[in-house]
């Protein structure tokens, strides 16, 4: 997802089944990442206030495809607190936490966030970067586009596609601060489908990220 090497290694995750700036933590940057999981957590939890307001027939869901709108639907009947526009939302603060947790080798954040599969992933990678002694700088600069792509409803599990577009800076470097691939003055544009679900029914109010891949 990031550079040509960690592209080649993050896209190995999808067989092995597996959010401006990243990578040092800063002063602050665990207060942020802890509220903004919070928040995330209150999105789908009915803590929000504004969750209670259902829309069915949003302007939002309406430009989204067939499939996804009647299964927002039927997912509405097990959970109407559900809202495609917080989700997505969240989604997207979801994306920030995520890959700063995975740069900064976070494993405790990125637990509450991934699913079993995909930690186990992202934690092998994390450990032999750290062996390598290499040390992973990303700075995301914008989302180009974040949009809802699929949805699907197995029993109470709603599993919900988003196709995120974004513009960031990466580079790897040794424990000297070489950098050994990268360029800091390039910007690339990565295209990432990733696969959120979550139990309707159960206990957690939090998204897990189940999938990722590079589109």
């Amino acid at each position: 997802m990031l550079d040509v090497l960690i592209l080649a290694v993050i896209a190995g995750f999808i067989f092995t089944k597996l959010f401006k700036t990243l990578g040092k933590v800063e002063d602050g940057d665990e207060t942020r990442t802890n509220e903004i999981i919070k928040n995330f957590k209150k999105r789908q939890s009915g803590e929000d206030n504004a969750e209670a307001e259902i829309n069915i027939a949003s302007a939002f869901e309406a430009s989204m495809s067939q499939k996804v709108r009647d299964t927002f639907d039927k997912a509405r009947k097990i959970d109407p607190k559900f809202n495609a526009e917080k989700f997505l939302n969240g989604a997207k603060q979801a994306f920030e936490v995520i890959v700063k947790a995975y740069v900064g080798g976070d494993k405790p954040t990125l637990q509450q966030l991934l699913s079993r599969d995909v930690f186990s992933s992202f934690a092998r990678e994390i450990e032999r970067r750290n062996e390598a002694k290499e040390v992973h700088e990303n700075t995301l600069i914008r989302f180009k586009e974040c949009e809802i792509t699929d949805a699907e409803l197995n029993g109470n599990i709603l599993t919900i596609s988003v196709k995120f577009i974004s513009e960031q800076i990466n580079l790897i470097k040794d424990h000297l601060g070489n950098i050994i691939t990268g360029d800091p003055s390039k910007i690339q544009t990565i295209q990432d489908a990733w696969i959120f679900a979550k139990h309707l029914k159960g206990n957690t109010s939090i998204w897990e990220l189940v999938e990722t891949k590079i589109i």
